[in-house]
């Protein structure tokens, strides 16, 4: 049972944006050092639980495992960084569950519900 992961910082871009109207440079460099050790958290809880990285950069991820994960503890908050998932038996079903993640608060993750489009 193939599962795939799609995670996404939240806010991110609105923090970093904060930091540079201020032109607070120092504090966009220390901003840019946490979400990469974040992102560098998640990366490594999906490898060391036989996951796959399949994309990561920015402030988002898409992960796939075979592997039975708990999902509760997948490292979605991470002090003052946090993300959002989406987890589906595709990539797409995945991406859609993160987009209701997002729009129901943030800060969370949805699962994809089973459809069936039968004639």
């Amino acid at each position: 049972m193939n599962l795939y992961f799609a995670i996404d910082g939240d806010d991110i871009g609105r923090q970093l944006e904060t930091f540079v109207v201020s032109n607070d440079i120092k504090s966009v460099k220390a901003f840019s050092n946490r979400v990469k050790t974040a992102l560098t958290v998640l990366e490594n809880f999906f490898r060391s639980n036989k996951g796959e990285i399949i994309f990561s950069a920015g402030d988002s991820i898409l992960a796939s495992s075979n592997n039975k994960i708990e999902i509760s503890a997948i490292p979605l908050i991470q002090g003052e960084i946090s993300f959002s998932m989406g987890v589906g038996r595709s990539g797409e079903q995945a991406l859609l569950s993160l987009k209701r993640a997002k729009a129901l608060g943030k800060r969370r993750y949805e699962i994809a519900k089973e459809m069936s489009f039968e004639k």
